[in-house]
């Protein structure tokens, strides 16, 4: 956005043109937060979570409704700002917790076909197989949905068991995650 910063007008419009604008409640200000402008929904909309238009970039991030708003706007505003990362280990210093916390995360490894009911099965890492990975850093964990567990990355962050970098990835066309 030509390195100037989003505004709250600004930022309406562009709540105002997103896919989500039906079930957002415009009529309510947004709220700022240090990267973004918060739109929630209409007020009594289940499974909605409002939507927060990024300061710099004027991208829109759907929130999801498995936490509170407040638990996803700090990590919106710790730069967790995508569906899926790459999560790169670049340093180790406690190999035991390290590898707890990675286990936690339920690190996936990729596709591994369908089920009966056609949906994908994921191949999880196990400890041998992290163990061997972690011995040669950089480690990268390709195409991670970290969501549901970014506590256990604050952790690891506050235990300093391991150093690791978060690389968003792109939204796929038409996703539906």
């Amino acid at each position: 956005m030509n390195g100037r910063c989003v505004d709250a007008a600004e930022a309406l419009e562009i709540a105002r043109r997103s896919h989500e604008r039906s079930y957002l409640d415009l009529a309510v200000p947004p709220k700022e937060t240090r990267l973004g402008w918060y739109f929630p929904p209409k007020r009594g909309l289940m499974g909605a979570g409002g939507i927060v238009v990024n300061k710099e970039t004027g991208r829109v991030l759907a929130l999801g409704t498995a936490f509170g708003v407040e638990r996803d706007l700090r990590f919106y505003d710790k730069g967790y700002q995508a569906k899926r990362y790459d999560l790169v280990v670049v340093a180790v210093h406690n190999i035991d917790v390290a590898i707890e916390h990675l286990l936690a995360i339920e690190l996936d490894l990729g596709d591994r076909g369908r089920d009966a009911r056609g949906w994908p099965v994921s191949q999880r890492l196990e400890e041998a197989v992290l163990r061997d990975r972690l011995a040669d850093l950089p480690c990268v964990f390709e195409n991670q949905h970290l969501y549901f567990r970014l506590e256990i990355l604050e952790q690891a962050e506050q235990d300093r068991s391991f150093d690791f970098m978060v690389v968003p990835l792109p939204e796929a066309p038409n996703s539906a995650e």
